[in-house]
């Protein structure tokens, strides 16, 4: 089982310029990519949505990478264009009567301007930085194994809860059966019908018309079904999270049928304490593949 949330990143400085590499991935009904890259590595973008549409499948992914390029001195080159710079925010600041670090602020200026201008990358931070996307790639699956092993043990434990509530369900019925007899039984004591055979005929099929629309047995029949079929899906090595969606729309059906045809409170409140825990199977399950 994998988790659709994950996280991978790696930084690495080459030829004088800092890459950083970072993925990010949330819980999404499809796969949505974000890239947030230079201009100088658009040429990489349908490449790497390919990449990591293969791996990833679904979710909400961003991948963000960073060139930052060192600063060489002396600043021969960029001379006139940070004198330029300089004197245009001292205008401003003057006019706006603030003080701030102009020198630095030009020189961020004139050296952004000059590396967007510069859209030729070296072969060699090129090839670096295919490779780094990879790494963070296997940072990001290894992070969502992990996540979705420790939602594996979560869901088991929501599992076995809604098993025990479900077995004093099934205790709870033939309890449950007695006390619907019993209730019709005052009912003729108290229209004190003479108790003659035809009567008697009519009021036990009477009470069993009643069981056969109030029974649950059938209902907790599917129910366990459904739990043993949930069990045997989280432990499959696949992309599983639709699969147990659907699951769990079956389980939860059955469980409003079977707090519809309640009449009894103790039943009802299983039926309470079963749909709480599935509200928290559901929550978990929106974030696994």
């Amino acid at each position: 089982m994998q988790s659709m949330t994950g996280y991978g990143d790696s930084s690495f400085k080459l030829l004088g310029i800092h890459i950083f590499i970072q993925l990010v991935s949330l819980n999404s009904r499809t796969f949505d990519l974000q890239l947030d890259i230079p201009i100088e590595l658009q040429g990489y973008a349908m490449k790497w949505r390919e990449l990591l549409a293969n791996h990833l499948q679904r979710g909400r992914v961003q991948l963000a990478i960073k060139l930052t390029h060192e600063i060489s001195f002396p600043l021969t080159e960029e001379k006139e264009m940070i004198a330029a710079y300089f004197k245009s925010l001292a205008k401003i600041a003057q006019e706006l009567n603030t003080k701030t670090d102009l020198l630095g602020k030009a020189v961020d200026i004139a050296l952004s301007r000059k590396w967007e201008n510069k859209l030729n990358l070296d072969t060699q931070v090129i090839n670096a930085i295919q490779l780094h996307v990879d790494k963070v790639l296997q940072t990001c699956l290894a992070s969502r194994a992990a996540e979705g092993k420790r939602l594996g043990l979560h869901l088991q434990s929501y599992i076995v809860k809604i098993k025990e509530y479900l077995l004093k369900v099934s205790k709870h019925l033939s309890k449950r059966k007695k006390s619907i007899r019993e209730r019709f039984l005052e009912q003729k004591k108290l229209l004190d019908i003479t108790p003659t055979p035809n009567c008697t005929t009519c009021w036990d099929k009477e009470v069993n018309q009643y069981w056969d629309k109030m029974d649950v047995e059938e209902e907790v029949v599917r129910l366990k079904s459904h739990l043993s079929y949930f069990e045997s899906t989280i432990i499959q090595n696949r992309p599983i999270g639709k699969q147990l969606g659907f699951i769990i729309q079956e389980i939860a059906r059955e469980l409003n049928t079977i707090g519809a045809k309640a009449q009894d409170t103790t039943l009802q409140h299983f039926v309470v304490e079963l749909k709480d825990s599935l509200e928290q199977v559901k929550e978990q399950i929106q974030n696994i593949l």
